[in-house]
């Protein structure tokens, strides 16, 4: 699908609610845990910390990167209203992402 949409000029888009973190279930779960320095085993999910440069730089790269070598284009980032979290003060999610 994503061959076809480029080989007509079309770009991909895909919206992403990342507020959830990565969670045990995901196919980069492990990888991502273990660069984040938490042991996989314990299935603790791996909070989303967008003001955290590493963890940035271990999503965009574990977890985005490879999609985007699939064909997808651009990510429109979104923030679930019911995550109540944010450990960045200043700034709201949505102010972040946006960015």
């Amino acid at each position: 699908f994503l061959s076809w949409c480029h080989s007509q000029g079309i770009h991909v888009t895909v919206n992403v609610h990342p507020a959830a973190g990565i969670q045990p279930w995901e196919e980069k779960y492990a990888e991502m845990a273990r660069a984040m320095g938490i042991d996989p085993s314990t299935n603790e999910t791996v909070e989303f910390d967008l003001p955290n440069k590493t963890f940035v730089s271990n999503w965009f790269n574990i977890v985005l990167a490879e999609r985007e070598r699939q064909g997808i284009d651009f990510w429109w980032l979104d923030w679930g209203p019911e995550y109540s979290y944010w450990h960045f003060s200043g700034a709201s999610p949505i102010a972040w992402m946006a960015y």
